[in-house]
C-alpha cells in the first residue's frame, strides 16, 4: 500500500476513535439515568487510596478514598450491567502520580471473571452527608437522576 495513503487512513481511524470517545465523555449514553452532579465540586483522589465503594446507578458509584469520610461520586462510560458490591475494582491512570480526576485515560477496571474497563468521565468530591443521602435515596427509589437523551426534567440533589 502507498505509504502516504496508509498514513491518511491511519489518521482518519485515530480521529474517528477520538470522536467516539469524546461522545462518551460528554455523557451522551442514550437514555441511561445518572446522578445529577450539577453544582457539585470537581474532585480527584489517589487510586491507591481507594478503600471501599457503593453502587448507585449503572454509571455512578461512590468511592471512599482513603476512608468513608472522603467520598467521591464517579460517573463512568459505558454503563455496566450486573455489577454487584462483591466485585473487585481497580483504577488505572497515566497522570499526576496516580490521581483519578475524570480525565481521558482514567479507567475503572472491574473483575468479574474477566476484567472489564470503563472510562471515568467525571469525579466529584462530596461530603459524608450527601453520600449517605444518595445511598438512602437509592434504597427508597428516590435517587435524583438525569436521563440525557430523553430531556427529562432534572431533579436537584437533595430535593424530593
Amino acid at each position: 500500500m502507498n505509504r502516504p495513503i496508509f498514513s491518511v487512513l491511519l489518521l482518519i481511524s485515530f480521529l474517528t476513535g477520538c470522536q467516539s470517545m469524546l461522545g462518551d465523555r460528554a455523557g451522551l449514553d442514550a437514555g441511561v439515568p445518572r446522578v445529577n452532579t450539577e453544582g457539585m465540586k470537581k474532585g480527584c483522589f489517589y487510586a491507591n487510596e481507594a478503600d471501599d465503594w457503593d453502587l448507585l446507578t449503572s454509571v455512578n458509584l461512590i468511592i471512599y478514598a482513603p476512608t468513608k469520610s472522603r467520598p467521591y461520586l464517579l460517573t463512568i462510560s459505558p454503563p455496566f450491567r450486573g455489577l454487584r458490591g462483591e466485585q473487585t475494582i481497580a483504577f488505572e491512570t497515566g497522570f499526576d502520580g496516580g490521581r483519578i480526576c475524570g480525565r481521558v485515560g482514567d479507567t475503572l477496571i472491574m473483575r468479574v471473571g474477566v476484567a472489564e474497563s470503563f472510562q471515568i468521565v467525571d469525579v466529584r468530591h462530596i461530603d459524608e452527608a450527601l453520600a449517605e443521602q444518595l445511598l438512602s435515596q437509592k434504597e427508597s427509589g428516590e435517587l435524583p437522576l438525569v436521563v440525557p437523551a430523553d430531556g427529562a426534567a432534572e431533579t436537584a440533589v437533595g430535593s424530593k
